[in-house]
Parts: structure tokens; C-alpha cells; sequence
């Protein structure tokens, strides 16, 4: 092992003798270019790693924003078909009188449009 711990790092000596073991200058070529290819190759693991992280993140995001637009735009058609069902009970279901108030304003709306605003009546007191 070398200082660093990351794998033998070998060094032969013109003999070819290695801390007391025979090693020939191929073995010892062999060990440090596999020592070489390992260091990049985590370097290159570690940078996708990392790349897949923030992948994972971007599409998190991207699901979320899309579920957040699925609901609302269910709450808003939720919504519409409530305005719908309110204003047809409306329809269906006036009260007495409710008529004769928006009568009255059509009609001093209407004296209003003719040049007539003498005849428009403001409150019910000043008509009688």
C-alpha cells in the first residue's frame, strides 16, 4: 500500500527485488498502471455519481411541478362545474320579487340611455 492507501504503488529496484520479494519490472509496470487506471476510473465513477444526483433532483422537481399542475387544474374544473350547478339552481329557483328589482334598474337604466333622467326614480319612498 502507498502512503495515501489507495493501492500498492510498487517500485522495483534494478534487481527487480521489492521489500524482500522477487518482482519482476513487468509485475511492477503492471501494478502501477492498475493503480493509474483505478484512480481515474473513480474519478470518473465519483463525477457520474454526482451527475446522476443532481439528475435525480432536476426530475423530482419536474414530477412535482407537473402533479402541482394536474391538481390544479382539476380544483379549477371542480370550481367551474360549482359556478355551473350554482347558477343553474339560480335559474330554476328565483324567489318572488327578485325579478321586479332587476326590472327596475333595466328600466331607469333605459330612461337614462333615452335622455330621461327626470323620470328615473332613485328610491322607492320618492315614488310614492
Amino acid at each position: 500500500m502507498t502512503e495515501d492507501g489507495k493501492g500498492p504503488h510498487v517500485e522495483a529496484g534494478a534487481s527487480g527485488d521489492v521489500g524482500g520479494d522477487s518482482i519482476s519490472r513487468d509485475e511492477a509496470w503492471f501494478a502501477n498502471i492498475k493503480r493509474t487506471y483505478d484512480e481515474y476510473q473513480d474519478v470518473s465513477l465519483t463525477s457520474a455519481r454526482r451527475s446522476q444526483a443532481v439528475f435525480d433532483q432536476v426530475s423530482n422537481v419536474a414530477v412535482q411541478a407537473l402533479q402541482n399542475a394536474v391538481e390544479t387544474a382539476n380544483m379549477l374544473g371542480k370550481q367551474a362545474v360549482a359556478h355551473r350547478d350554482i347558477a343553474i339552481d339560480h335559474e330554476w329557483n328565483k324567489e318572488i320579487g327578485e325579478g321586479a328589482a332587476e326590472a327596475a334598474i333595466l328600466r331607469a337604466v333605459g330612461r337614462m340611455l333615452a335622455g330621461r333622467p327626470d323620470d328615473v326614480v332613485t328610491n322607492e319612498a320618492d315614488a310614492s
